[in-house]
């Protein structure tokens, strides 16, 4: 009955949207034309909010049972993109048995944890999501057992390296969550009141510790900390539903990172005559940690899990272009979100149902701009992935089975969470953060600066691309697995918001006049790389997560 109610929806939804009438025709062949000002302006002109909303209001809706990767409702709405990507006759560049399709198939590994459970030692066993918690994937794969050494708080940098000379192959490594703090009370990594991003911090810590041969990483949170994470509907999701990965991911998995509760901590130190405190107060000195074993404490998790393979789809829509050359242009979102948790249903109508229907309206923009004369020099591939939510696992796959090689890519425009405003621009809704344009090429780069110049005028801010950004939003959506192939990118994005991640991010939130103008600038600058005289030059190196 969902599946009926779902397709009679949609169906719906596709008659409120209008053909688009034939605009006058122009000379097909000339260079001039193409980048004629107001020709661009006029297939710009074509988004338009009222359609962005419709497209919006079946993906984003209850039937789609929040889009959740691997799941009914993703289905639907790759069927649904696929269809649009259809109707708009652009063509299918997948080859699966045999046969072209739009929707390019993958294999997941979905892993849940049954139990777990950690004993220290004969006398003391602990329980998850009373005591401990993990989520990232891995984590509960096995059961885990060795020896534990104290790496103070796990940081790599030279600086402030309070592992000293401890020999951590093989080993667990135990450390403090958080970073030192000097005799000003600022933290020492930040140099501020503020400490670091938490997700960075340990994810950095997680890859120092595994570099000097650790075999797992347990973070001791304080008392706070922790139990605002146990208590967290997010952690909560994490820990208790299925986690997700490529299949054929099988190389160099990340260690284990699992998360301790102080009362736990403290059982470890006492047991080495060791107060927990004292030892925060001496690294916070810069003390280097000495060599040490927690040898009143053994260590063995215990878990039962359930692995299965899945299905997951990218939809991929090609306008192929005018000229010889082979290049291919790349226009991204992510069209997955979180699903379903008890009665609440993650609709994502920012994340990333705003950047998914803006990818289908710049579908429609070029196409209409071929079946006037003017098609683009440069052909033009339009695709909405999936398991971004999961890591990043759709990009990723199409980045190791790409459909074009990746060669002939010569930038992607990745759209993610543009329907609302982040309260640093309550007052200015006409903004677009701008992410990643520099990094790689400083001709995309003033590509996306003239363009917004000439036509969309937009507050262009660039806070979240510098280098430095704590957030780390560079790293944090389906662009960075084309930057780290040494592909320019440029993702736009409006900021987080209080819905971010909740129930309540809906249709009714969005600000569809904000979008369409920020759909503008990325037809203006796809438009322009696509008719270039040359191919966007490289000319900077892709930094590293």
């Amino acid at each position: 009955m969902k599946k009926t109610l779902s397709l009679v929806l949609a169906g719906f939804l596709l008659s409120l949207i209008p053909a688009r009438p034939m605009i006058a025709q122009g000379p097909p062949d000339e260079a001039a034309d193409r980048n004629n000002p107001a020709m661009m302006a006029k297939f710009a002109g074509t988004i338009s909010p009222e359609d962005l909303k419709a497209h919006l209001t079946f993906l984003a809706s209850d039937e789609l049972e929040g889009r959740e990767t691997a799941t009914r409702g993703q289905r639907v709405a790759a069927k649904y993109i696929a269809a649009q990507f259809g109707r708009l006759g652009l063509k299918p560049p997948v080859i699966e048995n045999g046969q072209y399709s739009y929707l390019q198939t993958f294999l997941l590994e979905s892993a849940s944890v049954k139990s777990a459970r950690i004993s220290l030692s004969p006398k003391s066993e602990y329980s998850l999501m009373k005591d401990f918690f993990a989520f990232n994937r891995g984590a509960f794969a096995q059961d885990l057992k060795g020896d534990l050494v104290f790496a103070g708080y796990g940081i790599g940098e030279e600086k402030y390296n309070n592992i000293g000379n401890t020999l951590l192959s093989g080993k667990i490594a135990v450390v403090l969550s958080g970073e030192p703090v000097g005799a000003d009370g600022n933290y020492l990594l930040t140099g501020t009141t503020e400490p670091s991003e938490w997700s960075t911090e340990l994810r950095k810590k997680r890859n120092y510790l595994q570099e000097k041969g650790a075999i797992a990483m347990l973070t001791i949170l304080k008392k706070e900390d922790f139990d605002r994470y146990i208590n967290s509907r997010w952690v909560k999701r994490l820990v208790e539903g299925s986690s997700l990965g490529l299949a054929a991911d099988k190389t160099d998995p990340p260690i284990p990172m699992i998360y301790l509760s102080e009362e736990m901590g403290l059982e470890l130190f006492k047991k080495n005559k060791m107060k927990l405190d004292d030892v925060r107060k001496s690294l916070n000195q810069y003390a280097l940690v000495p060599e040490q074993g927690f040898k009143g404490a053994s260590f063995s998790m215990t878990v039962e899990s359930e692995v299965k393979e899945v299905e997951s789809h990218n939809v991929l829509g090609l306008l192929e272009g005018t000229g010889d050359s082979k290049d291919i242009i790349l226009v991204t979102a992510h069209y997955d979100h979180l699903g379903i948790s008890g009665d609440d249903i993650y609709n994502g109508a920012d994340d990333d149902g705003s950047g998914t229907v803006t990818v289908l309206e710049l579908a429609e923009a070029f196409t209409l701009a071929a079946q006037n004369g003017y098609r683009p020099n440069r052909s033009i591939l339009f695709m909405c992935v999936s398991g971004e939510e999961k890591g990043l696992l759709g990009s990723e796959y199409y980045t190791e089975h790409p459909v074009f090689p990746l060669e002939n890519t010569i930038c992607d425009l990745n759209i993610d969470m543009i329907g609302r405003v982040d309260k640093q621009h309550e007052s200015n809704e006409n903004y677009v953060y701008v992410i990643g344009s520099d990094r790689l090429s400083s001709e995309l780069h003033e590509i996306n600066e003239s363009a917004n110049k000439d036509f969309t005028r937009l507050t262009l801010d660039y806070t979240y691309n510098s280098e430095d950004d704590p957030n780390r939003f560079y790293y944090r959506s389906d662009h960075y697995n084309f930057a780290k192939h040494n592909i320019p990118v440029i993702f736009y994005f409006t900021g987080v918001h209080d819905d971010y991640h909740k129930p309540t991010d809906t249709v009714e939130k969005i600000r569809f006049g904000k979008m369409t103008t920020i759909g503008e600038l990325v037809f203006m600058v796809a438009w322009k790389v696509a008719n270039h005289d040359h191919r966007i030059v490289v000319d900077k190196t892709p930094a590293e997560e």
